[in-house]
């Protein structure tokens, strides 16, 4: 049976090779699969679901996607390492250990026997020649060669195997990706874990930046939760996970999307409402998740089901009215839900003497229930928390020492076996809760205000400035400060406090967020940053 190639067009005046690519640049490469495997759905293959981690929802795509492809019914090759170009026999790679599932197929470590590297496989499983690849492992194989960016996995090629006849299964596919040490989840619930403050900010900006990377290029990741988020021990951060991916048209607002996706933890209200003409915004609600779940140690919002996750995110985020979100009423109706009147609790939740207030108001600017109100991934980089102290860790770098090896499905089964050990002794069962993170400034007893960095270089312009119109003058942190504030104040110079609409965490003036600048020098007016999607 010879080979057969689907093609997919690079670019309009793209015509450079894989190689020269630079960082954050898009490629669309030639797609290359044999006609012996059909591109259609299966629905099968759901994960394992563990009361911890909810499983990533599964989907059938529409025949007129453009990841289904038809194909002929001719038998399976023998010969799968021939049949695919790119690819390698499984055979290459030998200790193979388990760490994980994805939406399709379980994770793997292994090692490349004539390199010696170490890599993780992800399995797809091929039950019938008819059914084909999931449509999730399209998805995930197409998307990923055509993404170049520090922040996103990387796909290093493919492996191929003989199935197990007394399966059905024809064959098994294994994606190869680079070998991460630690998930974000596994170390969140290592308690021989804790992350710094700089660390936890580094996390932050490298997520936001691969998000803003997928988002400029017309992307919905849709599956974004804190055991996609991987990292190795040089605090190098990656998504992963593109089974749910999909391309987007962010001008066309008429577009119809499944809003069964994101795993139902990570899911923004909009979709538990049914709505279905949404944008980049389903994936900044998920980035708020995920930056809440940083510094408390564990999911935000646990619900069982989509009614009762959506009166937790109502009891903590309020619920809203016309003004706030004027598509609520509409959403609620068409589904037939009269949520309860809740006022908002961010602000009670996380307090000064925890979190800093630049922290605090970051977390409560992701957790808008308008999607239309949510600050994109490039604006919440222009967020104050990324100017004031601490500095975010460098990656590669003693800012990041290491960590013990820290993946989801390990540190539950060490957490499983240290309890069990416990129970055979008869002795009390400690709190197995590694204690939440903070970053509040404390003097004397009271939270105030960290400094503004100074070697930002807004700053530096600001100095060069000053100092070209008074000559000598050297900046002198006695007479500019270093930007603490007086303690409990929440609104800058003399301010009594956030006024009752700054509290309910929407942004005042449409479309915007308002970020206040903090700067140890003269004060400056207040920034407006627009949202665009």
């Amino acid at each position: 049976m010879g080979d057969a190639t689907i093609h997919v067009d690079p670019p309009a005046g793209d015509d450079h090779d894989e190689s020269e690519m630079e960082e954050g640049e898009l490629y669309e490469p030639v797609f290359v699969a044999p006609t012996s495997i059909p591109f259609t759905s299966y629905p099968g293959l759901s994960p394992t679901s563990h009361p911890h981690s909810p499983p990533t929802p599964k989907f059938s795509p529409s025949p007129t996607d453009p990841l289904y492809f038809p194909c002929t019914q001719n038998p399976l090759n023998t010969n799968l390492s021939k049949t695919y170009v790119g690819t390698c026999p499984l055979e290459e790679y030998d200790n193979r250990e388990r760490i994980g599932k994805g939406s399709f197929g379980e994770v793997t470590i292994a090692t490349h026997k004539e390199t010696q590297r170490k890599v993780a496989l992800k399995r797809i499983i091929v039950h019938k020649e008819k059914d084909g690849l999931p449509i999730t492992a399209v998805r995930e194989i197409n998307i990923l060669k055509g993404l170049r960016h520090k922040s996103v996995i990387e796909l290093l090629g493919m492996a191929v195997a003989k199935g197990n006849p007394d399966e059905y299964e024809p064959a098994t596919i294994y994606m190869i990706f680079p070998y991460m040490h630690h998930d974000l989840v596994g170390l969140l619930e290592n308690r021989y874990v804790t992350l710094e403050p700089n660390q936890i900010k580094s996390f932050t900006k490298q997520l936001l930046e691969g998000v803003a990377y997928l988002h400029r290029n017309h992307f919905l990741h849709r599956d974004l939760k804190s055991s996609n988020i991987l990292i190795d021990n040089e605090g190098t951060l990656k998504i992963a996970d593109f089974g749910l991916a999909r391309s987007y048209n962010a001008a066309d607002k008429t577009i119809e999307l499944t809003p069964n996706v994101i795993t139902l933890w990570y899911r923004p209200p909009e979709l538990l409402l049914g709505h279905k003409t949404y944008t980049s915004a389903v994936d900044m609600w998920g980035v708020g998740c995920i930056f809440a779940e940083m510094w408390d140690r564990k999911a935000i919002f646990k619900g069982e089901t989509e009614l009762d996750l959506l009166d937790k995110i109502l009891r903590v985020c309020g619920t809203p009215d016309a003004k706030a979100w004027p598509e609520f009423t509409k959403l609620t109706a068409s589904a037939s839900i009269r949520p309860k009147q809740e006022s908002r609790k961010i602000l009670d939740i996380y307090k000064p003497d925890r979190l800093d207030f630049q922290t605090i108001d970051l977390l409560n600017t992701f957790l808008v229930l308008n999607p239309a109100r949510r600050p994109t991934a490039e604006a919440a980089l222009k967020h104050e928390y990324f100017h004031v102290e601490p500095e975010a860790a460098k990656p590669s770098t003693p800012d990041f020492p290491g960590w013990p090896e820290s993946h989801e499905l390990g540190i539950r089964a060490q957490i499983d076996q240290e309890l069990r050990e416990l129970d055979v002794l008869q002795r009390p069962i400690p709190s197995i809760r590694p204690p939440a993170h903070h970053d509040a400034l404390i003097v004397d007893g009271q939270p105030v205000r960290r400094p503004r960095l100074h070697d930002d270089a807004e700053t530096r312009q600001y100095n060069r400035h000053r100092d070209d119109k008074r000559p000598g003058r050297r900046h002198d942190h006695r007479r500019f400060g270093r930007g603490r504030g007086r303690p409990g104040n929440e609104r800058g110079r003399g301010g009594r406090g956030k006024s009752a609409h700054e509290a309910s965490g929407e942004p005042t003036g449409e479309g915007s967020v308002i970020m206040r600048m903090k700067h140890p020098l003269p004060p400056k007016p207040v920034l407006r940053v627009p949202f665009s999607e």
